[in-house]
């Protein structure tokens, strides 16, 4: 049976999708030497912490290593290369997640949020001195959202802000 390792754990209901294929490991911290240690025996990497550069020589027994969300940057691409370990990604696995942050800040700078709750936490200021942060905010609906990239986070947050706050959304795609 197959040792797959996890640097960080996962949703539970995918881990255990995972464990039904091969050993499920958690590495118990993401400090290099534990990665290292961990990824001995193992075929398979799941990464959502950086791996050190020399992973690939400590664990000779790895043949993937897969990044758990888009992109590959925490995977040491040249060592990996350089030993025949292949190297893939989930494109979009986090992209709602994104785009709710991506809404969350812009919520926030709409209304002023951080501003007014500092102001607020000078309790001389009382709401007085908050209130013209919260003049100065606005609604969303209406507005115009311009997006520099269409790609799954990108379609997640136009579908945010174009359906849930009535905003006209421009993207702009390679």
């Amino acid at each position: 049976m197959p040792r797959i390792l996890l640097t960080q754990a996962i949703h539970p209901q995918p881990q255990a999708r995972l464990a039904e294929h091969g050993e499920v490991i958690i590495a118990p911290n993401t400090a290099p030497d534990t990665l290292r240690a961990c990824a001995i025996g193992c075929e398979v990497v799941m990464v959502r912490a950086q791996l050190p550069d020399d992973i690939f020589d400590a664990a000779a027994s790895l043949i993937g290593a897969v990044r758990h969300g888009a992109g590959v940057d925490m995977i040491p691409i040249p060592a990996a290369t350089a030993k025949g370990v292949l190297v893939a990604n989930v494109p979009g696995a986090n992209a709602n997640a994104v785009a709710e942050h991506v809404l969350h800040s812009i919520l926030q700078l709409a209304r002023q949020a951080a501003p007014m709750r500092l102001r607020l936490r000078e309790r001389s200021a009382g709401w007085a001195g908050a209130r013209a942060f919260a003049d100065a905010g606005f609604e969303l609906a209406g507005r115009t959202l311009g997006l520099v990239g269409f790609g799954h986070v990108g379609k997640a947050i136009a579908r945010l802000c174009g359906t849930g706050l009535s905003m006209t959304v421009l993207a702009h795609t390679r």
